[in-house]
C-alpha cells in the first residue's frame, strides 16, 4: 500500500504509534498449525523509497490486515490517500552482467535493545502546535537525500517489523514471576530489568547500609546523575510496546549514473537517531569487502557479487525473520519505530514527495438529485 499525504500534513510522529498498534499481532497458531500448515507470526515492511528523486511511503502487509491499517491511517491522517499499488521492486532487476549496480547495508544497534535511540520526543516533536520553522524532524535529512537523486537512481529504506518475542536467556530469575527463572527465555523487558539491576550492582557494590532502626537502602545515593539518567531512559523505553525489527538500505543505479558520493552519504543518514551514551545504529552487514589478499586473488569480486545477489533477493522478498534469508532482529519500541518511520516530513521540504493535490469532500446531503 502506498500512503499519499496532503500538502500540509504536519503532525506529530506520535500519530504513527497509534497506527503501529495494528502491527501488534503476536499469534502464530498452535503447535499443530505451525507443523501442519506452516503458520508463522505476521510481519510487516515499512518502506521509504526514492524512484528517480520521487519519494514514496509504502507499507507491505498481508491482505488480512489491509483494512485495519487503512482505518488506522485515515483515523490519524483523514486527508491522506491509501492506494494498493504494484511492487516497485519488480522494476529493479539485478543479475549477473546487468546494467544495474547495487549496494546494500543491514543495520543493527550498538548496545543492548533496551537502551533507547534518540526519538522524536527528544526533538520536541511530541508537542502539537509548534510552527514549521521551529520544528526539527530527524527524518528530514533522509527525505531530502532521497529527493536529491537523479534519473536512473533508486534508494530504499526498508524496515521489517514483527511483534517482539522471547529470545533472551535470563541470567537471573525475575522477582515475583515463578515462570521466569534463571536460564529460561525472556523478552526484551526482562533484559532491560537485568541491565538496570547490573548498573545498580556495579555502581553500588550491591551492598545495603543500615541504621539503628532497621535496614535502609542508601545505595541509590551512590549513583551518579549519569547513572540515574541511564536507568530512567531504559525504564522509560520498556513502558512502550516492543517490535522485533530489521533495517535494510538499498542504493541502486544504472552503471552510467551510479554515484559513489550518493552511496557514501546514504549509509550515514541514520546517524541522526544516535543518542550519545545510550544507543545508536551501526552497520552490521554490507556488500563490500576490504581484503588485500582478496584483491590479489580476485576472491573479493566473487564474494561481493554473491553477497549483492543474496542481499538484493532478501530485500526483494522482504525476508528477514524466516528463511530463506533470516537474520537476528533487534527491538525498537513504538516511540523509536515512529521516529524512524512517520508520515510527517513537513510542508517545507521534500519537493519530490508524492502528495495529494486537493482535499476530497463528500457532496452535501441536501443536494437535489
Amino acid at each position: 500500500m502506498e500512503v499519499i499525504l496532503p500538502k500540509l500534513a504536519v503532525k506529530s510522529p506520535q500519530s504513527m504509534e497509534v497506527i503501529f498498534g495494528t502491527f501488534n499481532q503476536a499469534y502464530a497458531g498452535n503447535w499443530w498449525n505451525r507443523i501442519r500448515s506452516g503458520s508463522l507470526r505476521t510481519w510487516f515492511s515499512l518502506e521509504i523509497v526514492s524512484i528517480e528523486g520521487r519519494v514514496h511511503f509504502f507499507i507491505r502487509t498481508s491482505t488480512l490486515f489491509k483494512h485495519a491499517i487503512e482505518v488506522a491511517i485515515y483515523g490519524e491522517y483523514p486527508n491522506a490517500r491509501v492506494n494498493v499499488v504494484e511492487d516497485y521492486m519488480k522494476g529493479l532487476k539485478y543479475y549477473k552482467n546487468s546494467n544495474l549496480d547495487v549496494y546494500l547495508w543491514e543495520l543493527g544497534l550498538g548496545k543492548k535493545d533496551p537502551y533507547p535511540i534518540r526519538t522524536y520526543v527528544d526533538y520536541g516533536l511530541d508537542k502539537e502546535g509548534v510552527e514549521e520553522e521551529y520544528r526539527t524532524d530527524p527524518i528530514t535529512p533522509i527525505i531530502e537525500f532521497l529527493s536529491s537523486l537523479g534519473p536512473k537512481e533508486y534508494a530504499v529504506v526498508q524496515i521489517l517489523v514483527m511483534t517482539a518475542k522471547d529470545r533472551y536467556k535470563l541470567k537471573v530469575g525475575v522477582k515475583g514471576d515463578k515462570k521466569k527463572k534463571k536460564g529460561m527465555m525472556g523478552d526484551w523487558r526482562d533484559e532491560g530489568r537485568e541491565l538496570i539491576a547490573k548498573i545498580i550492582e556495579e555502581k553500588t557494590g550491591g551492598k545495603k547500609d543500615k541504621d539503628k532502626k532497621g535496614e535502609v537502602d542508601f545505595s541509590v545515593f551512590k549513583l551518579t546523575p549519569v547513572d540515574t539518567e541511564e536507568i530512567k531512559a531504559i525504564d522509560k523505553s520498556m513502558a512502550k510496546n516492543g517490535y522485533d525489527c530489521g533495517i535494510r538500505l538499498l542504493y541502486a543505479a544504472e552503471k552510467q549514473t551510479y554515484k559513489l558520493e550518493h552511496r557514501l552519504a546514504f549509509k550515514s543518514l541514520f546517524n541522526v537517531f544516535n543518542a550519545h551514551g545510550l544507543n545508536s545504529f551501526k552497520i552490521k552487514k554490507e556488500t563490500g569487502i576490504n581484503s588485500v589478499l582478496g584483491n590479489i586473488t580476485g576472491w573479493n569480486e566473487h564474494k561481493v557479487a554473491k553477497m549483492k545477489k543474496e542481499m538484493f533477493n532478501a530485500c526483494r522478498l522482504r525476508s528477514y525473520f524466516y528463511p530463506p534469508y533470516s537474520e537476528r532482529p533487534f527491538v525498537l519500541n513504538s516511540e523509536e519505530l515512529a521516529t524512524v518511520y512517520h508520515f510527517s516530513p513537513g510542508a517545507s521540504i521534500g519537493a519530490g514527495v508524492e502528495r495529494v493535490e486537493s482535499k476530497t469532500l463528500e457532496p452535501p446531503l441536501e443536494l437535489p438529485e
